[in-house]
C-alpha cells in the first residue's frame, strides 16, 4: 500500500496531472468554440426576413450591401472609422474654450460660430454634437440590423420611427 509523502494531498500525482491537462484542454476547446461562434455571428450580415419578391425585400437586400460596406469582416470599415474620428475631433471642439475659435471641417466657420455661441449661452445645446459620433457605429449596426430583419413593412417603418425619427424629434435645444 502506497502512503502519501509528506506535504502531498494524497492524490495520485499522475492522475492529478492527467486531470489538469484534460480540464485545461476542455477549457481551451470551449473557449475556441465560443470565439468562433462570436466571430461567425459578428462577421455575417443580417439576413433579410421579408418575403422574396416584395419591395421590402429589395430594400433589405440593398441595406445588406450597405451593412457589408460599413462592417466588412465584422468590424468597422477603416474609412468610416477615420471619418468618425475626424467628425468627433471637430465637433468636440465646440465645448472646449481653447478650440472654439478654430475653424470647423464639418460645420464650416459660420455654423460652428453659431453653435459655440449657443453652447456658451446655454451650456447645453452646442456641445451635444460631441456625443453623436461616439455612438454612431453601434447605432448604425443596431438600426441596420433591425431594419434588415424586419419581416413586415409595418415593423420596418416602426424601426425607422422609433430608432431615427422619434429621437430626432425629441432632441431639443433651448
Amino acid at each position: 500500500v502506497a502512503t502519501p509523502s509528506p506535504g502531498s494531498s494524497g492524490i495520485n500525482a499522475e492522475y492529478g496531472q492527467h486531470y489538469y491537462i484534460t480540464n485545461n484542454l476542455r477549457m481551451r476547446v470551449l473557449l475556441g468554440l465560443a470565439c468562433l461562434l462570436a466571430l461567425g455571428s459578428c462577421m455575417a450580415p443580417p439576413e433579410p426576413k421579408a418575403k422574396p419578391g416584395t419591395f421590402l425585400r429589395m430594400i433589405q437586400e440593398s441595406l445588406v450591401i450597405v451593412f457589408e460596406g460599413m462592417f466588412p469582416d465584422g468590424r468597422t470599415n477603416d474609412i468610416i472609422e477615420m471619418g468618425i474620428l475626424t467628425v468627433k475631433n471637430d465637433l468636440c471642439k465646440i465645448n472646449n474654450p481653447a478650440f472654439q475659435s478654430h475653424g470647423s471641417l464639418v460645420l464650416g466657420k459660420t455654423c460652428k460660430k453659431a453653435f459655440v455661441k449657443e453652447y456658451n449661452d446655454d451650456n447645453e445645446c452646442g456641445g451635444v454634437f460631441c456625443n453623436i459620433p461616439t455612438n454612431f457605429v453601434q447605432f448604425a449596426n443596431d438600426t441596420l440590423t433591425a431594419m434588415i430583419e424586419a419581416q413586415y413593412d409595418e415593423q420596418f417603418f416602426g424601426e425607422i420611427e422609433t430608432r431615427i425619427l422619434e429621437p430626432v424629434m425629441q432632441w431639443k435645444c433651448r
